[in-house]
């Protein structure tokens, strides 16, 4: 009987007698042992072998040895499978409200199923799509969900996401004819991403299920049976064939070992892996998620009531953020500024130094910022709901205490407000026309005859494509500035009188995209010299061939009158304010130097009554912070003589919101130090007096006992100096464990500021806190940011390398005890050092971070994407779509062998939940690196 006999008519039995015989296809008897052996078994895998041959045989001439070699691989992947079923009756059979009946009635509805759905998969695979056969698996499985959610209909869909997995290796082998080894890396993703969307989709059905009827110690025990299934499954690795020789795993499904056309699927046994371990995973999960108060904790231990309440001392620092100085009605010269009293930020008032806070918004939602009305009665200020950062527009009036929805937003985010100097207008930008491009609009501010405030609809002034947004309002003109990237944008005057007027300001303008080297603007401002407009210079602050962000005057017409304001200082220019309409001929502006991480406060005059004169004055800030950092003389010597490099105490200012008014004679701001969380400061302009306003509490802290950090640089693979920030415990005579703290961004910067979990570390732990500013960080020109972008992603990660190299020299630091945090793009970044790092680490927090760039860039907000695109690459070039996948921490989450903490927020716009679920629900699956303590994660239901 030949094949092809053999297969239309099914005469199995007959086949076998024949075989048993020793007279198939007229052969000879060849290992007699193994066709007793077959025969043995035939009526437990018969039906299991007959429907996977099949589907995926194809007809042709095949030999008796390749046959036989195949009926042995399914009949141990058969065997694996019934003993899998028997050990869910036996073990759920032991609970009361037991899964086991379930299972057992539902075992051969799940087999057929199973081979209905390979045989779908397989007549999908005759034309070469990405994923398909595994999409078509997946949107089948969700029906069989949808309408019949038994427990073992989700086991079916952790066999499905596996075997998809594998059908997506096959058919990139197919594609690209690689060898398995080669295309392991890249086709065990090819189709990760629609997987993940099932699991997530679908793994609520098996929560509500076996919520119930699971308990811990039932995982427990399930996860040490699974993992002796898994030591079974290891010795099948190498399979024996009929010549006695050992054939690897990897090599099974290569269809150049066999000559008849027959294809052979890659060996199961990754397969039935897989699928072990997404169904450990899918029960466990069931038991470790809990909901506490307004967070989801996935695996994650709950902490001592004794930690909680060292705890929160330190978080119960309370730090003030000035919005706008109030000019208008009986609190004219107040400052209205943002702290947190409660669970959220509100506004709140205070009418001089030391006076008391009055709150003006009672939101269990933040208010991120406040601008008076000037001459009005009230304050404009931006509100989102669930941390989405969808910001809608309000207005409160402070005398009635009534709220308007300014900007009627649905679905749109808003920011950038700006009021005309009068304040009868308010404008804002908003992607509510399609929720990507960001439209400029204005809305009119009326008093009726009896006294009624009366707003109007907003109207768009301006519609483009990209990232609009209004940087100053004055008279009837707009400085608009288009953001490309922080490594390129361009500013425009618009008139709102004058269609047709529109100039180009910025000195990187489009008329000189021939340069190979972008610019930037960051801020700008008209400098109010007049009544007119047309009369006022535009200070405008960009990197226009500088490394930093520089000061510059332009007229109104936008040729350049100065081309630098010198500060003598190396470092952008982070903040500009400049005071309204005074005197003619005069204005008054201040911005702040980041110089290395100290701002430095300068307040300028501009005259223009004999051309242009500029008056720069430094204004000195008395340090009010004490720390002491004495208590560290132990390590002082070694660490001002190691290898040459100097180390610094730094007690630095940082300084934000910078709102000046001429009239009042007032300048505000709040500023930050690594000791203080943050207050409210005033420069009196006329006696150039510093007062503070505000003075947060600390948790009842001594503040005496914080500590300022030191700074020095370390050398990274490529010799570029790398700066960092270095907190110490006090004296021990014993080696620090250390913390590494990476930022986000990529594009922001670690500065000196009071960080309350450093401190505990440092007071209550002893830990050592290392905070670089790796390559592509903002504060060290433009150069120096652009080192990151795009194919060059890896070297960031490398000098988080060096580091480790530096701390391995350090007397006073412990290599062996070495923890990493970041948060979002800081989390993509720990996510890489685990993976390149990971025996050099002992464990790892990821806070919103990227885990994978092509599904990040999909799915991040649609205003921020282009933005995003620029800095990490697009992913819908094929090339760099492979280069982004090949980086990406989901790619390689196997080699992730350190415990691992995850915390996400669910309604993030930025680095959406799903990256996080997703390194998460892939890194469990290693049920042999201790499940239940390898990872967790925090959801927060509400950002």
């Amino acid at each position: 009987m030949d094949l092809q006999s053999f297969l239309l008519e099914e005469d199995v039995n007959n086949y076998y007698s024949q075989l048993d015989a020793g007279s198939a296809n007229g052969d000879s008897a060849e290992n007699s042992q193994t066709n007793k052996w077959i025969l043995e078994k035939h009526n437990m895998w018969t039906k299991i072998t007959l429907n996977s041959f099949y589907e995926e045989c194809a007809v042709g001439t095949v030999t008796r040895a390749q046959l036989k070699k195949w009926l042995y691989d399914r009949y141990r992947i058969a065997q694996s499978q019934a003993s899998l079923f028997e050990s869910f009756e036996s073990i759920f059979g032991k609970q009361t409200n037991s899964l086991g009946v379930v299972l057992k009635e539902d075992a051969e509805w799940f087999e057929n199923k199973w081979h209905q759905l390979l045989h779908l998969s397989e007549g999908n695979l005759k034309e070469y799509q990405p994923s398909y056969g595994a999409q078509e698996l997946i949107e089948y499985s969700v029906g069989v969900l949808e309408k019949n959610s038994t427990p073992c209909n989700c086991l079916l869909l952790c066999w499905l996401v596996n075997f998809a997995f594998y059908q997506g290796w096959r058919m990139t082998q197919r594609h690209y004819h690689c060898d398995q080894v080669e295309i392991l890396e890249i086709a065990r993703w090819s189709c990760r991403e629609e997987l993940m969307v099932a699991i997530i989709e679908t793994q609520s059905v098996l929560d509500k299920i076996l919520r119930e009827s699971a308990s811990q110690t039932l995982i427990i025990e399930l996860g040490l049976y699974f993992d002796g299934i898994l030591a079974r499954l290891d010795d099948m690795n190498t399979v024996q064939n009929v010549e006695g020789k050992d054939t690897p795993r990897s090599a099974v499904p290569s269809k150049d070992i066999f000559d008849g056309g027959l294809q052979f699927s890659p060996s199961s046994s990754y397969v039935h892996e897989g699928a072990v371990n997404s169904i450990f995973y899918s029960l466990a999960l069931a038991v470790m998620r809990k909901e506490v108060g307004n967070l989801i904790l996935d695996n994650v231990p709950e902490p001592s009531d004794s930690l909680l309440q060292v705890i929160s001392q330190f978080q119960t620092s309370r730090s003030s953020l000035v919005c706008d100085i109030v000019s208008g009605g009986d609190r004219t010269g107040s400052i209205l500024f943002s702290t947190r009293f409660g669970e959220t930020s509100n506004i709140h008032c205070i009418a001089g130094p030391g006076a008391c806070r009055e709150q003006q918004t009672f939101f269990s939602e933040p208010v991120y910022d406040a601008l008076w009305q000037p001459g009005g009665k009230g304050f404009a200020y931006l509100k989102d709901t669930g941390g989405s950062e969808k910001f809608s527009v309000f207005y409160m009036d402070m005398e009635s205490g009534f709220h308007y929805n300014v900007s009627k937003t649905k679905k749109g985010r808003c920011g950038s407000m700006l009021w005309s100097e009068d304040g009868r207008h308010l404008c804002y930008y908003s992607t509510e026309r399609n929720g990507k491009d960001w439209d400029v609009y204005i809305v009119d501010f009326n008093t009726n005859s009896e006294g009624t405030l009366e707003i109007s609809q907003p109207r768009i002034v301006f519609q483009g494509e990209g990232s609009w947004s209004p940087l100053d309002f004055y008279r009837n003109r707009l400085l608009l500035r288009n953001f490309i990237s922080l490594e390129e944008s361009y500013l425009y005057v618009m008139d709102l009188t004058n269609p047709s007027f529109w100039i180009t300001v910025s000195p990187d303008s489009k008329s000189t995209e021939d340069s190979k080297e972008k610019a930037a603007v960051s801020f700008a401002k008209f400098l109010r010299v007049s009544s007119r407009v047309e009369d006022c210079p535009i200070a405008i602050v960009s990197d226009s061939a500088d490394d930093f962000h520089t000061l510059r005057i332009h007229d109104s017409s936008g040729r350049p009158i100065m081309s630098r304001v010198e500060t003598n200082l190396h470092g952008d220019i982070e903040d500009l304010a400049v005071a309204e309409y005074c005197n003619r001929n005069v204005s008054m502006f201040a911005f702040t130097v980041n110089n290395r991480g100290n701002f430095e406060l300068f307040l300028g005059v501009v005259r223009t009554d004999n051309g242009l004169e500029l008056e720069l004055k430094p204004i000195s800030l008395q340090s009010e912070t004490v720390s002491n950092n004495t208590a560290n003389k132990l390590h002082y010597n070694s660490l001002t003589s190691l290898s040459g490099k100097s180390f610094r105490e730094v007690n630095a200012s940082v300084i934000r919101r910078l709102r000046l008014h001429a009239t009042l004679g007032l300048l505000a701001f709040s500023r930050y130090s690594p000791t203080c969380p943050g207050d409210i400061y005033t420069v009196q302009l006329d006696t150039m007096i510093v007062r503070r306003w505000t003075f947060g509490e600390v948790g009842g802290l001594d503040r005496k006992r914080f500590i300022n950090p030191y700074l020095f640089e370390f050398e990274s693979f490529d010799g570029l100096n790398i700066p960092c920030w270095m907190y110490l415990p006090k004296s021990s005579s014993k080696k620090f464990p250390i913390l590494v703290h990476i930022h986000g961004g990529p594009e922001q910067q670690s500065l000196p500021v009071f960080t309350p979990l450093f401190q505990y570390l440092l007071l209550e732990k002893g830990i050592a806190i290392l905070d670089p500013n790796v390559r592509g960080s903002s504060g060290y020109g433009k150069r120096y940011m652009s080192l990151d972008d795009q194919y060059r992603r890896k070297d960031a990660v490398k000098d988080i390398g060096s580091l480790l190299d530096w701390i391995d020299k350090q007397p006073f630091l412990d290599s062996e005890r070495i923890a990493l945090l970041g948060g979002s793009y800081g989390g993509f970044m720990v996510l890489s050092s685990v993976i390149e790092y990971g025996s050099r680490i002992r464990a790892a927090i990821d806070m919103v971070g990227i885990s994978n760039f092509v599904s990040y860039l999909e799915k991040t907000s649609a205003y921020r994407r282009d933005s995003r695109r620029k800095e990490y690459g697009d992913e819908r070039d094929p090339e760099m779509r492979k280069f982004l996948l090949s980086i990406s921490p989901l790619t390689r989450s196997h080699l992730i062998q350190v415990p691992l903490f995850v915390a996400a927020g669910q309604n993030d716009p930025r680095v959406p939940a799903s990256e996080s679920e997703q390194i998460q629900r892939t890194r469990v699956m290693d049920i042999r690196k201790s499940p239940i303590a390898c990872i967790g994660i925090l959801l927060f239901p509400c950002s």
